[in-house]
């Protein structure tokens, strides 16, 4: 579990905690890659749970996560991302959507450093 401070208002981790747990990964398996990984299942979690239909791209790589049907019919399709933030001024880094990811209409779902999560239009989107 990750421990969670203040800074300026917004959270964020701590970074002794983060660095104990990129030290004690194995396998040659990066932590951010985990980190990634177990973010998109709470995004899951999180929608089932708001009655979405959910649905997730099988391949490790591509310009969709998950596809989340809303139980109004609404779709949307996300690439979910773990929030991070600038250590020179603590604030949030938006990414940015690909090409591809522009054509097929997907939105950025970013997962905070206590769960929640949230969309934000990424970088050069209003």
């Amino acid at each position: 579990m990750f421990t969670v401070g203040t800074v300026d208002g917004r959270t964020e981790k701590k970074a002794q905690d983060i660095q104990e747990m990129k030290s004690n990964s194995h396998d040659g398996h990066n932590f951010d890659d985990h980190l990634g990984s177990c973010n998109e299942h709470r995004a899951i979690v999180e929608f089932l749970s708001q009655g979405c239909e959910v649905f997730k791209n099988v391949r490790q790589h591509g310009p969709i996560d998950i596809i989340v049907i809303h139980p109004d019919g609404k779709e949307e399709r996300l690439d979910v991302k773990t929030r991070a933030y600038r250590k020179r001024d603590k604030l949030p880094i938006h990414r940015s959507l690909t090409e591809k990811q522009k054509k097929l209409d997907v939105r950025i779902y970013y997962i905070d450093a206590n769960y929640d999560g949230h969309r934000h239009p990424p970088k050069g989107v209003k």
